[in-house]
């Protein structure tokens, strides 16, 4: 399974013909992606998948654009979460297949006032929402 750590999410990440699909199809087509609001913890378990008590294989790919982002998603998740230097495509397609080639994305957006330079904690009053998809 690929897992794209994020911190929005950009309709251009969303296939747009899966997208298209009418629900009516997908038994035969497959569902289109749906974006689901999660808990934090529901976010933690995303990182290390398990099957009848198996860890299951996973990529984790950071594709935040923003440092201090970065960092308090690193830090509510409990892992490295890099910044990325320039441009990576996300592109989300059919959620189908074996799992090796499963992908997802998790969001963390940020809700809030701007983040000062340098921020190593949510200022007062925001927070980050956690999103599937």
């Amino acid at each position: 399974m690929r897992l794209y750590i994020c911190n929005a999410l950009a309709m251009g990440m969303l296939d747009r013909e899966v997208q298209a699909r009418d629900i009516a199809n997908r038994a035969t087509q497959g569902m289109p992606r749906i974006p689901t609001p999660i808990t934090l913890e529901q976010a933690r378990d995303l990182l290390h998948p398990t099957l009848d008590g198996q860890a299951l294989p996973i990529e984790i790919i950071a594709a935040v654009g923003h440092v201090d982002t970065a960092r308090l998603i690193a830090d509510a998740l409990g892992l490295a979460v890099e910044q990325v230097h320039g441009r990576i495509t996300v592109r989300i397609g059919e959620p189908s297949g074996p799992w090796e080639s499963v992908e997802c994305a998790l969001i963390g957006a940020y809700v809030g006032p701007r983040l000062p330079e340098g921020c190593t904690t949510l200022p007062e009053g925001a927070s980050l929402e956690w999103w599937r998809i």
